[in-house]
């Protein structure tokens, strides 16, 4: 059993390695493949040595202004890290229950007054951008150390302020080799309503 770190990214350089040196040659150090962001794990995989890995990105959204990153012991949440049974549900009056009562009345075409719903859903979509940047924003950190609080329901940014600023540090650096995402606008005629509520290709080039 192998518990240190390692991602998805590290397959490519660590079957590469493989490939090229063979299971039986551990001076081998294998072929360069340039400012990737995977590594060689292969040493760790065998037993032979530790993790070339201290940290790795659980994901950035650029569109909803949500990022997660470990490193070391440490998992950091910039945004909202979605609803878990750990998550506290929000209080009756918070801005967070009137953004999903809002986003779910928008959403339900079928509920609400054509003149308002917008049959093409394009104001809807409009208002959830809106509403996600003004409730959660890039500004709610959250902090856990999942060795000793595996289950992350110890939320310890506050106690941290170090790490914390490490780690945005380090989320700024991937935020800015990232690609930007390259989402259409949203397509009223793709409405699953025309389609008996059924998500299905609406173009002729489909």
């Amino acid at each position: 059993v192998v518990s240190t770190q390692s991602t998805g990214t590290d397959w490519l350089p660590t079957l590469t390695h493989l490939a090229a040196c063979g299971i039986q040659n551990p001076a081998c150090e294998g072929p360069a493949l340039g400012d990737i962001d995977g590594v060689n794990q292969w040493q760790a995989i065998t037993g032979l040595g530790s993790s070339n890995r201290t940290e790795f990105l659980v994901n950035i959204d650029q569109i909803w202004g949500n990022a997660a990153l470990r490193m070391g012991e440490w998992k950091l949440f910039q945004g909202d890290p979605g609803r878990g049974d750990w998550i506290p549900p929000p209080k009756k009056e918070s801005n967070c229950t009137m953004f999903e009562k809002q986003f779910q009345q928008t959403m339900n075409l079928q509920e609400l007054d054509t003149t308002y719903s917008l049959s093409n859903s394009a104001l809807a979509w409009e208002l959830v951008v809106l509403l996600k940047g003004y409730i959660l924003g890039e500004d709610r950190i959250q902090l856990y150390n999942v060795i000793s609080d595996p289950y992350e329901r110890d939320e310890v940014s506050k106690e941290n302020p170090e790490i914390v600023q490490k780690m945005l540090e380090r989320l700024e650096y991937h935020k800015q080799r990232a690609i930007s995402p390259r989402n259409e606008a949203y397509d009223p005629a793709s409405d699953p309503a025309q389609f008996g509520n059924v998500w299905t290709p609406w173009m002729d080039s489909c």
